[in-house]
This record gives C-alpha cells, sequence and structure tokens, in this order.
C-alpha cells in the first residue's frame, strides 16, 4: 500500500465538462477501480452525405399594365358644351384646350361687375374733391381764427369774444368736415377694392370655360358632345359628368397580385423579369413600391 499525490484531473464527456477528484490517501486497487468506471465505449453520430442543390425559387405571376397617371377632365363651372377638340385616340400635351364650356350669364357677370368699378372709382374722384374742398374751407377758418387770437394777445378787448370764439368754431366744424371726407374717401377706396375682386373672380371663373390637359397623354375616352349640358365638377362626390379621359401612356405601372406564401420572399429594389407575349420580349426590372394588404 502507497500513498498518491493529491491532484485534480478535468476530463470532457461528450462536451460536458466535469471535475474529478482523488483523495490525498488511497491504494493501487482504488485507483484501478476509478479506472474501470470510465466508459471505454466510442459515442456514435448520424452522418450523412453532401450535395450540392439549387435554392433559388421562381415564381410566375400574371400581373397587368395600367398607365402611370389617368384623370377624368373635368369643367370647374356649369354650361354647354361650344366646342370640343379631342376625340378617342388623340395623343394631347400639357395645357393644350380640348373642350370650350359657354356660359351665357358669366359675360354678364363680367360686364356688371366692370360697370361697378367704374362707378367706384367715380365716386372716388368726387371724394377727392370733396377733400380737397373740405382742406381749402378748413384752411381758411384756421387762418381767420389765428389771426383773430393773435389780435387779442397783443391787444385785449379789441375784439369781441363772440367773434372769436365764432371763429373758432368755424375752424373746428371745418376740421370735422375734412375728417368726414377722408373717411368717405377711405369707404370708397375700399368699395373699389372689393369690385375688383369680384371683377378678377368672375374673370377667373370665365378661365375655367376652357377645359385643358393635366399632362401629356392619349384621350382614352370621350363623354360629351358639343352642346352637351355639363355640371359644375366641384367635388369628388358630385355625379357630374367627364368631358374626357386623359390616362398618360409613356410610363405604365405593372401592378400584380402576391400569393400570401410569398410575401416574406418580396422586397423593394428586388429585380424581376417581365414577359409580354404579345410583344415577344422580356423587360427587367425592379421592386419599386411593395403594398401589404391584410
Amino acid at each position: 500500500m502507497y500513498l498518491l499525490p493529491s491532484r485534480v484531473v478535468l476530463a470532457l464527456a461528450f462536451g460536458i465538462p466535469f471535475l474529478l477528484f482523488l483523495d490525498a490517501c488511497g491504494n493501487s486497487e482504488r485507483k484501478t477501480e476509478v479506472q474501470r468506471s470510465v466508459p471505454e465505449e466510442t459515442p456514435t453520430v448520424a452522418a450523412a452525405k453532401a450535395t450540392s442543390q439549387n435554392l433559388s425559387r421562381n415564381v410566375v405571376l400574371t400581373a397587368e399594365f395600367i398607365p402611370f397617371q389617368e384623370v377624368e377632365v373635368m369643367s370647374k363651372v356649369a354650361g354647354y358644351v361650344k366646342e370640343i377638340r379631342v376625340d378617342v385616340g388623340d395623343h394631347v400635351k400639357q395645357g393644350q384646350l380640348l373642350a370650350t364650356i359657354e356660359v351665357p350669364e358669366m359675360q354678364d357677370d363680367m360686364s356688371r361687375s366692370q360697370a361697378t368699378i367704374e362707378q367706384s372709382e367715380s365716386e372716388l374722384a368726387s371724394y377727392r374733391d370733396e377733400i380737397r374742398r373740405a382742406e381749402s374751407a378748413y384752411d381758411i377758418a384756421h387762418v381767420s381764427y389765428q389771426r383773430l387770437a393773435g389780435v387779442v394777445k397783443e391787444r385785449p378787448g379789441l375784439v369781441a369774444q363772440q367773434e372769436i370764439d365764432d371763429a373758432h368754431s368755424r375752424e373746428l366744424g371745418a376740421e370735422a368736415q375734412l375728417a368726414g371726407a377722408k373717411s368717405r374717401l377711405a369707404a370708397a377706396m375700399q368699395k373699389v377694392n372689393v369690385n375688383r375682386t369680384e371683377l378678377a373672380r368672375v374673370k377667373t371663373m370665365q378661365a375655367y370655360t376652357q377645359v385643358t390637359a393635366p399632362f401629356d397623354g392619349v384621350v382614352t375616352k370621350r363623354y360629351a358632345n358639343t352642346g352637351a349640358m355639363i355640371q359644375a365638377g366641384t367635388a369628388s362626390q358630385t355625379q357630374a359628368m367627364p368631358v374626357v379621359r386623359v390616362s398618360q401612356n409613356n410610363l405604365l405601372r405593372l401592378i400584380l397580385p402576391v400569393p400570401e406564401s410569398i410575401v416574406p420572399l418580396v422586397h423593394v429594389g428586388q429585380a424581376l423579369t417581365v414577359q409580354v407575349p404579345t410583344l415577344n420580349k422580356n423587360f427587367l426590372g425592379h421592386v419599386l413600391v411593395w403594398l401589404y394588404q391584410d
């Protein structure tokens, strides 16, 4: 029997670390029993042969080209179609005249507004003349009062007090008339501004009788003909009839439904190939906008 030196052994079994401690006192038989307690079997693991595969996934979907912009062109004012210059299939430019709407009463409104402005300007000139007369009367009354006041100051008792009071009263009256004339002139100027604003509104509405193209495109539908009654399209909920439909055809949108199973695989910027059988061509593109609706 002999003593083994004290030691600590660190072992790994199946990747799990553990500590094995040996006491300082022991014999060879104890050592043999400890060594026999360690399993001698080699662990086995599953294995498979590595192979290469194509993990890409191609999905073929049916899509539809639509115009990049499409709008129903409506009239801002109600009236009759006096002239329509385009038909289905015509290419139009931005700002090009499409149709003219005739509004007979609008010309009467224009004439009435113009006459009102002329009348207001005549009244304005009259009030300016009144101010000049009021200023002259005030200057005379003011000078007369100042002279009498100066005489009384230099030679008291020479001029009766009643005469001085009358002169002062005339000065105050002339000053009040001048102030009133200035107020009437300001009111007349405001009236002229209001009438000019009304005339500008009538001119703006008259400009809406010219129906123009909002952008470059092609006329895809014509709703009205010459002589047709057109209602004013002033709200999105209105039932007014449009004049024409204009579609932008030099730039198209491609919209396609995507199955829910491949939604996580679609990302903005992802490359795709668009096949157009009618043209027998393929186009390369990228996903620009990705909209997911529940």
